[in-house]
Order: structure tokens, then sequence, then C-alpha cells
């Protein structure tokens, strides 16, 4: 810089001060003192010139040059030349800040978020000399600041245990203030009213239509997790009337009632039941059977009958406004089962399986007949046949003889039909006879042989006439 800082007056600087010139600095703020902080221009000539300009190069920093002052020196060439130089600090006033932040936390279980940031600011003014970096409080930090009061919010279905979070009063020593909210879950339950109308249609056909209206109320029931007390919500809902219904004309009659009006209800109102009836259709149930009948004619020709049936229904129908209507048959066809007749003491029928057969409502009633081996009764059949010898006496009387033979067949009677079978005719023998005399006559005919009869023979008949000799 072509000078040298130092003192002249100090032997130690070992600085020479012969052909140089000595800048010194007096401090305006300090009483126009001489600041240790001087300058020593070496190598000037008399006549020379130095200028402020010059000697700005030299000024310490943190000084500024006062005003008013020349603006150039001259170099006279005495040994200790000195020049003097009037200065003063520089003074920066300033306002200082500083921050105090408050944050509040919830606390929603393991999870934590931040509610509310809030910050404070202290402000002091200050000046500072730039020279002695010394620094001088004009205007001192505020002694306190309070946050705002903060309402807590929580998330919906959460209550926190304090509703609002009073603002905390710091300095400006305070370090950062946080708070912790804790939340918990409401307990919410909703409660629901329902107010029903019924309408019951009761239909000519004998059968019921309901017509269920309902009106839903809705109401929020919370449970303060923190207190265990209970608020109840308002009952809302989407439709608080029933609407109102017309029953028309069925099967071509008219119900009793023909409108049900519009209700409004509310919560707590009773459901009820409105009827509306029509006149009733009269069902009865018509029945059909049909019969396969079997008949057994038994060995020893009874008869015996197995019936088998079934029967159809269906429901007819005598409607309100007069017409008939015939329903369907429970089923369009049935099945009458298969029949095995037993053997009956060694007799078997005719007709060992009689077999399944399905019938229709339309099906007429019929007959099987089934015939068993005949059984038949044996029996003895006798016939007598008579031989009447007539004796005529000489004296006119007339002495019958009779003779009487048995002879007998086998008959076979089938039990069923009544046939009968007969058997050969035994075989029997009328003996010789002998015509007894008539003192003073002679028969005229003495005797009769032995005779063989069958069942051809018929009865006999002889006479005898006594004749004088």
């Amino acid at each position: 810089m072509g000078g040298t800082v130092g003192s002249t007056s100090d032997p130690a600087s070992g600085v020479p001060q012969q052909n140089g010139v000595e800048i010194k600095f007096h401090d305006q703020d300090d009483y126009n003192s001489v600041l240790p902080d001087y300058v020593y221009i070496p190598g000037k000539n008399p006549g020379d010139k130095i200028t402020m300009d010059e000697i700005l190069n030299y000024l310490p920093e943190g000084l500024e040059i006062v005003g008013n002052q020349p603006q150039e020196f001259e170099v006279t060439g005495e040994p200790l030349q000195s020049i003097s130089v009037y200065v003063r600090h520089i003074i920066e006033e300033k306002t200082e800040s500083k921050d105090v932040e408050q944050i509040i936390y919830g606390h929603y279980g393991t999870n934590k978020e931040i509610l509310n940031h809030q910050v404070v600011t202290f402000t002091r003014v200050v000046r500072y000399d730039k020279y002695t970096n010394q620094l001088v409080v004009v205007q001192d930090w505020q002694p306190s600041l309070t946050f705002q009061d903060y309402t807590v919010v929580p998330k919906d279905g959460f209550l926190a245990n304090q509703s609002v979070v009073k603002g905390t009063t710091v300095n400006s020593d305070s370090n950062t203030v946080t708070i912790d909210v804790m939340m918990k879950k409401n307990e919410v339950r909703t409660e629901t009213n329902t107010v029903t109308r019924t309408i019951i249609l009761y239909l000519p056909d004998g059968t019921t239509r309901e017509i269920v209206q309902t009106v839903v109320f809705t109401r929020d029931i919370i449970t303060n997790p923190w207190t265990n007390e209970t608020t109840y919500g308002e009952w809302t809902t989407d439709k608080d009337s029933f609407d109102s219904y017309q029953a028309g004309e069925i099967d071509g009659v008219m119900p009793d009632r023909t409108e049900i009006s519009q209700v409004t209800v509310k919560p707590g109102t009773n459901s009820w039941i409105e009827e509306i009836k029509y006149p009733q259709n009269e069902v009865t149930t018509e029945t059909r059977d049909v019969t396969r009948t079997i008949k057994l004619i038994l060995p020893n020709g009874s008869i015996k009958y197995v019936h088998q049936t079934v029967t159809f229904t269906r429901q007819v129908t005598k409607k309100a406004n007069g017409e008939i209507v015939y329903g369907e048959w429970d089923e369009p066809g049935k099945m009458l089962s298969g029949y095995s007749p037993e053997e009956i003491d060694g007799y078997k029928p005719g007709v060992e399986y009689i077999p399944n057969v399905v019938v229709n409502p339309e099906t007429k009633n019929f007959e099987v007949e089934v015939r068993y081996e005949a059984a038949y009764s044996i029996t003895t059949e006798e016939k007598v046949i008579n031989r009447v010898i007539y004796l005529h006496h000489p004296n006119g009387t007339v002495e019958p003889v009779k003779h009487s033979v048995t002879i007998t067949r086998e008959v076979r009677t089938n039990l069923q039909t009544g046939e009968k079978e007969y058997g050969e005719w035994t075989r029997a023998h009328f003996a010789e006879f002998v015509v007894p005399p008539v003192e003073g006559h002679a028969p005229d005919t003495e005797r009769f042989d032995s005779v063989e009869v069958d069942g051809e023979t018929g009865d006999l008949e002889h006479h005898v006439n006594y004749l004088a000799p």
C-alpha cells in the first residue's frame, strides 16, 4: 500500500521516520483521541501531495472519515511530518429477530401428526460498532409473547382429550414448545326406528297379498371415549310419510275399500295394519277314483275281489263373479301297482302277474279276471233198479213181487263252474226167481233167470199168469 502502520513514538516499531509522513486518525467518537491504528507513508518528497482518497486506502476497517476536512495534504519534507485525519466509527443500527415455535401434535394411536404450528417473533433494536465490534442494545427483546389459543379439530370420528389448547407464554430464551393432544375414536353406533304400515289384501282366490310400506329413521349415538358421556344425534330419514295406495278391480269384483290414504309418521309411531277385503271365491276339491278290480275265481269257485284304486284331485273354484274354474288334476297319470296272485292250497292262478298300469283321470274303472285251477268235489251217485213180478192168481188177485238192486257211479263236480263229470255205473244182478206154484194151476213163466243190470237198465216189470191144466 506504500505505507506502514505503526507509532512514531514507539522505537520498537523499527520503522525509519525520515522522508515519510505519519497519518494520525483522531477518533471523533472518543473525544478525538488518536487511535493506535496509524499509518506511516514513506518515500514521499517535499511538495508531494497526499490526497484523502489515498489516505482512505489506509483507513482501518470500521471507520469513516468525517466531512469538512481538507481533501489533500502537501508533504513538507520535515522529518516528523504528521497529518491528522478525523474519523468516526461506522455504526449500523438494525432490528434483530428471534423465532420461538409452538407445535401441537395430535396422537391417533401410534400415528402422530401436526395439528397446529405457530411462530412468535421477538425483536430488538441494536447498534453495531463496526470498528470495535461492540453491540449496543437500543430496544431490548419483548418480555414475553403468547401463542394464540387453538381449537382442536379432530379427524372425523375422533375426540380429543382437550377441546382448546391455551396459548403458551414464552420469552426470547424459550425453546420450541411442543404440546401433545391425545385422540380416541368415538364409539358411534346407529340407532334405527322403523315404522311400518302393512296393507293386507284378501284376494278373491283366498290368498293374501301384503304391501309393506316402511319409513326408517336413524340417528347416531356417540359415546365420548374420555368421559363416557352419550350424545344423541337428531333423527333423520329420507322420507317421513307413507304413500297412498289404491286398490282396483280383480277378476271383476271390487274390494270393500279402494284407497288407503297417505300418512306422515314420526319416530316412535307404532306400526299398524290396514286390511282390504275382496269378495271370496268358493273353492272345493273334486276327486275322481280310478279302480282296477282283480276278480279272483278261487279253486273252490268262490270269488274274491282285490281293488286297486288311485285318486285324482283337482280344485274347483266358483269365483265371486260366478265363473267356475277347474284346476288341473294333481297328476296327469298315476300308476296301479303290479299284482301277483298267490297260489292257494297248491292251486295255481291262471295269470301269475298282472303288470303295472298307468291310468289318468279319464280312465274308466275296469276289471281283470284271474281264474285258479279248479277244485273238484267227488261224490257217489246211486241208482236203484227195481224188478217187479206181478203174479196174477187164479182168484183174480195180483201179487207183486219186488226185487231191487243199487248201482253207483262217481260224480266229479267242478266247484268253479258246477260242471259234473260222471264215472261208469257199477253193475248188479237180479237173482234167479222161481215162480211159486199155485195148487191146480201152472204159471205161464216158471222162472226168471238171473239178470245183470247197469246204468242203462231201467226198471223191469214182469207178469205171471196162472193157468188151469
